[in-house]
C-alpha cells in the first residue's frame, strides 16, 4: 500500500528505498526511532523522495528545514523535538551542527552549559540546560566523504540512477499535464494523505 500510494503521489520505483523511509518516518513514535541519509548524485530524486514521505506524516509531527544556524535547535520549544519526523534537507551543515546531530542520536538529548545572571546576587553563573530529544532524521547529501559516526547511526541509501528508472521517471513526467493526471492531484492524492495522516495519529 507504501509503494502503491506514493507512486500515485508521484514517486515510482525504488520500493525500498520508499518502505525504508515510511517505517523510520513512522519509528518517529518509538523510544529508539531509526534515522536515514540518503546520498546520490544532484538531481537524482533525493529531495522528491523524502518531501513524498513527509507529506504522508501529520504536519504537527514533522520539523522540517533546508537549512539551520548553529544554535536553532536548542531553541525549540521544549517539546519540539520529541516524537518528531526531522527533515534537514542537504547535509551541508557545521561541525557544530554535525556534533548536535550525534547527540541527538545517541544521547537523546541536546545540552549546553550557559552562563546566566543569579537574580538575587547579580553574579554570572553557569548551567546545564538539557532538552530531551526523540527523532527520526532524515538527510539528504551528494557529498560521499560522510562523517562516519554520524553515518554509524543511520541507514545510509542511494536513489535509483540506473536507466530504467529513468525510463520509469519519464513515463510518469509524460502524464503530469494529462486529464488522468489532473483528476487524481484534485480527488485521489488528497484522500491518500488524508487517510495516512489519520492512520499516522
Amino acid at each position: 500500500r507504501i509503494c502503491e500510494d506514493t507512486e500515485v503521489l508521484g514517486y515510482v520505483g525504488e520500493d525500498i528505498n520508499k518502505k525504508l523511509l515510511y517505517i523510520a518516518a513512522s519509528s518517529r513514535k518509538l523510544s529508539d526511532p531509526i534515522s536515514v541519509i540518503v546520498l546520490s548524485e544532484s538531481a537524482s530524486g533525493k529531495s522528491y523522495l523524502v518531501d513524498t514521505i513527509k507529506k504522508l506524516m501529520p504536519t504537527e509531527d514533522v520539523v522540517s528545514m533546508t537549512s539551520l544556524s548553529e544554535q536553532a535547535l536548542n531553541y525549540l520549544p521544549e517539546d519540539g523535538l520529541i516524537h518528531k519526523f526531522l527533515v534537514m534537507g542537504e547535509a551541508v551543515h557545521g561541525e557544530v551542527i554535525e556534533h548536535q546531530i550525534r547527540e541527538m542520536l545517541s544521547a537523546k538529548e541536546l545540552s549546553r552549559l550557559v552562563t546566566t545572571k543569579d537574580e538575587k546576587t547579580g553574579t554570572l553563573v553557569s548551567k546545564m540546560v538539557r532538552k530531551e530529544v526523540i527523532v527520526s532524521s532524515v538527510m539528504s547529501s551528494t557529498n560521499y566523504d560522510l562523517n562516519a559516526e554520524n553515518a554509524s547511526r543511520c541507514f545510509v541509501i542511494n536513489t535509483d540512477e540506473s536507466e530504467a528508472q529513468t525510463k520509469n521517471i519519464h513515463r510518469m513526467q509524460r502524464q503530469k499535464y494529462s486529464l488522468k493526471r489532473y483528476e487524481t492531484k484534485e480527488k485521489r492524492i488528497p484522500e491518500i494523505i488524508r487517510q495516512h495522516h489519520m492512520a499516522q495519529r
